[in-house]
């Protein structure tokens, strides 16, 4: 099944995990965020820099549904704009290139990966929810 038909067929209440990465040659702006979802229950764990560029890096943290729900929303109202984001993959090997990672696993167990960069309102929440659950 095609992206799109994917994206098409599911909505928010259909996602059991969100993985999100950013490879940067300067580890300060590198990222990674997953959100899992055990038994109802949701997770998250994160290793990014704050706004003051200190690395902050925490793993299967329990966080309320409605920060959840807003996440999930955002990703369904802007999937759009996430697939016009797509990365481009260039003939020539360049090291050093910033690389950005989506996949979304469904409660089928279905999976949507690509080389896609999330909205700034997405990244943005996401660096704010870790900056809340370092602690």
């Amino acid at each position: 099944m095609r992206e799109q038909e994917l994206f098409a067929k599911y909505n928010r209440k259909d996602i059991k995990d969100v993985f999100i990465c950013c490879a940067h040659s300067n580890y300060s702006y590198s990222y990674s965020f997953e959100l899992l979802n055990r038994d109802d229950n949701w997770f998250f764990s994160f290793s990014c820099c704050d706004y003051n560029m200190e690395r902050i890096e925490k793993e299967d943290i329990k966080i309320n549904l409605f920060e959840v729900e807003k996440l999930l929303e955002m990703f369904e109202n802007s999937s759009d704009e996430i697939k016009q984001n797509k990365s481009v993959i260039d003939e020539i090997n360049i090291l050093d290139k910033t690389d950005y990672y989506l996949k979304i696993k469904f409660k089928d167990n279905k999976i949507i990966r690509d080389n896609v960069r999330v909205t700034a309102e997405i990244e943005k929440y996401l660096y704010d929810l870790a900056i809340k659950y370092r602690i």
